[in-house]
């Protein structure tokens, strides 16, 4: 997590606009690869600590976040922090459920890899809504 947020603050300054997709597009690949290597010891290990650097996307949104709240930018980090624990939740469920469904204890890794596609899909529409309004 402190790797991912280090490097998530770099790329949020270098590069905000294509930082986030490329995180996400990462992150996917990297809960993919932990997926099929989860069941070697030093895999999940590796595995673990890359799936960990996904917190790169924090900086990423918490920075864009914060120039278009104008003056509210303590109600709209708010709000991040409140999405960011609903995904945490949902993805927990929906990771219960792929394993109650007999998917096996890797398939929260999938789910993970759909919810990440899902980010790319919604920060595509949002990307959309800036070129609209900038």
């Amino acid at each position: 997590m402190v790797v991912g947020n280090l490097a998530g603050g770099y790329l949020a300054d270098r590069f905000p606009d294509s930082a986030p997709f490329v995180i996400l597009t990462v992150f996917a690949a990297f809960l993919a690869v932990f997926a099929v290597v989860s069941t070697s010891p030093v895999g999940a290990v590796v595995g673990v600590f890359t799936i960990g650097t996904s917190f790169a996307i924090v900086p990423c949104l918490q920075s864009r976040l914060m120039d278009v709240a104008a003056d509210a930018q303590t109600l709209a980090a708010a709000g991040n922090h409140a999405a960011g624990n609903l995904a945490n939740a949902l993805g927990a469920w929906l990771g219960g459920v792929a394993i109650d469904l007999g998917g096996g204890w890797a398939s929260p890794a999938w789910v993970g890899v759909a919810m990440a596609a899902a980010g790319l899909l919604f920060l595509v529409a949002a990307r959309t809504q800036w070129r609209d309004t900038a």
